[in-house]
């Protein structure tokens, strides 16, 4: 047994057969990646390890290639610099064998904290368990955290085991048990109940109880899904050389109706007043208990990048305006697309993958002006969401080019950001909110990112400059209503 969950003790019971299997897995994976087939190859992927060490690496050479690394792995192993060699691999791995790799060294963390029995009885019942909310069961378990799910963590057990390797909250309660006890509650019992037996006995055996106790108490088992919310829609649209028509909709419940406000001409310098004007008239309407409220902008292509979702809300005397997107998901949608009635079908079609199938829909980022993107789209129908290739500031640059495609083909949900070009982190930050069937709760994926990213102080970074346009042709009003005839 561990003298705790971190703590230097007895070596857990079959650590050494666990980390012999972990270890055979990245020697293979660098065997067969064909990176490293020449002597030379491996004694630069050695030297770079030893800079970034700053120790004495001793690596005993081989012709055979096998053999070679087998010797490169354990020396890393033994020098305690494992950590390093994985970092000087990741540049230079595809991406297949790249999260390969960062799960083998997740795992080799996480086996110092079990025994070999319960390494495997954790293994099965978490491994290949594909959660919909899966990233959000992991912010829960690192509350104080604010640091989204790694990319390479794609179902339960990757999750599990990179949090394991993470070091405890300040009560000393591993986040890999909150997220433990968190799925069990979304697993039906004959699953859950071995799982539970398993929590239980390693919280006791840590000396954990109480603090464990004290972290779960007042978590709440989340829905796996959220399929409706309280919506207020605000339509900006042009009125005349430099004014503004603003108009409002309100749906309190799914089977009630759109209830238009009173509609308002402002200058552009008015927009962000009336909007607050509208989110305080509606905050006052709003019955009480009825959950979140989501903000849907619909705006022609010419304002679909007005940073509405950072508009104040109200202000406050010490902290200044307070924006929307720290109260609501904020979201834009196209008026082109909602009335041009030629655009329903397709529309309708690729909502309906999203709705239906969420886990097997599809996502594309487009790379500009050479690439076949309407092609490329018609060619797939499970892809309803599009990555542009820069933020769209006018409607003749490219970017506008990309969403009159999106609006063409039907595809119902475009990413961009807002002053950039897509970065690598930018589209790996957009891939975390996605996969393992996110597309459908993007909404609330974004809004939290928003909050978070502010939270660390990344006011300008890639959270705060996603901007997500989210078409649902089910929720409109209905002087605007896509789905007549198409259901």
């Amino acid at each position: 047994m561990t003298a705790g969950f971190g703590d230097p003790g007895p070596e857990p019971r079959g650590l050494l057969a666990v980390r012999s299997g972990i270890e055979a897995g990245i020697i293979a994976l660098l065997g067969n990646c064909g990176t490293f087939a020449t002597v030379a190859e491996r004694d630069a992927l050695v030297a770079a390890v030893t800079e970034r060490y700053y120790g004495d690496l001793a690596v005993e050479r081989d012709a055979d290639t096998q053999v070679h690394l087998t010797y490169v792995v354990r020396g890393c192993v033994g020098a305690e610099c494992l950590g390093d060699l994985v970092a000087v691999l990741a540049a230079r791995l595809g991406t297949a064998d790249r999260v390969r790799l960062f799960r083998l060294h997740d795992e080799w963390n996480a086996a110092a904290n079990f025994d070999a029995d319960d390494w495997w009885a954790l293994r099965s019942g978490l491994q290949d368990l594909v959660l919909t909310n899966l990233r959000d069961l992991y912010l829960r378990s690192r509350p104080n955290e604010f640091l989204p799910l790694p990319a390479h963590c794609m179902d339960a057990w990757h999750a599990f085991v990179h949090l394991a390797g993470l070091n405890g909250s300040d009560e000393r309660v591993p986040p890999c048990t909150i997220f433990l006890w968190l799925v069990t509650g979304q697993l039906p019992g004959d699953r859950a109940r071995p799982l539970r037996g398993t929590l239980d006995r390693l919280v006791r055996q840590w000396g954990i109880t109480g603090p464990f106790q004290r972290a779960s108490f007042g978590l709440t088992q989340p829905a796996v899904r959220h399929s409706w919310d309280p919506t207020l829609l605000i339509a900006i649209d042009f009125d005349r050389p430099g004014r503004y028509s603003v108009v409002h909709w309100t749906q309190w419940a799914p089977d009630q109706p759109f209830n238009r406000g009173a509609g308002r001409l402002v200058p552009r310098a008015g927009l962000e007043a009336a909007v607050t004007e509208i989110v305080a008239s509606a905050e006052t309407l709003w019955p009480s208990g009825d959950g979140g409220l989501r903000l849907e902008f619909l705006l022609p292509l010419e304002l679909l990048n007005l940073p509405v979702e950072q508009w104040s809300k109200e202000n406050d005397p010490d902290d200044g305006a307070v924006p929307l997107y720290r109260h609501y998901p904020v979201v834009v949608r196209s008026l082109d697309r909602i009335r041009d009635p030629r655009r329903r079908r397709a529309w309708n079609q690729r909502w309906g993958t999203l709705r239906d199938r969420p886990g097997s829909a599809e996502w594309l980022a487009s790379r500009g002006a050479g690439h076949k993107l309407e092609e490329a789209i018609r060619a797939e129908e499970r892809i309803v969401t599009m990555i542009l290739s820069e933020p769209p500031p006018g409607a003749s640059d490219g970017a506008a080019r990309e969403i009159r495609i999106a609006i063409r083909t039907g595809v119902p949900i475009v990413i961009w950001h807002r002053t950039e070009r897509p970065s690598p982190t930018f589209l790996e930050l957009v891939e975390n909110l996605i996969v393992d069937g996110g597309m459908a709760e993007l909404p609330d994926r974004a809004s939290r990112l928003r909050i978070t990213t502010s939270m660390n102080e990344d006011d300008r970074g890639v959270g705060q400059g996603l901007v997500l346009l989210w078409d649902d042709p089910s929720r409109l009003p209905g002087e605007f209503d896509a789905t007549a005839g198409e259901r």
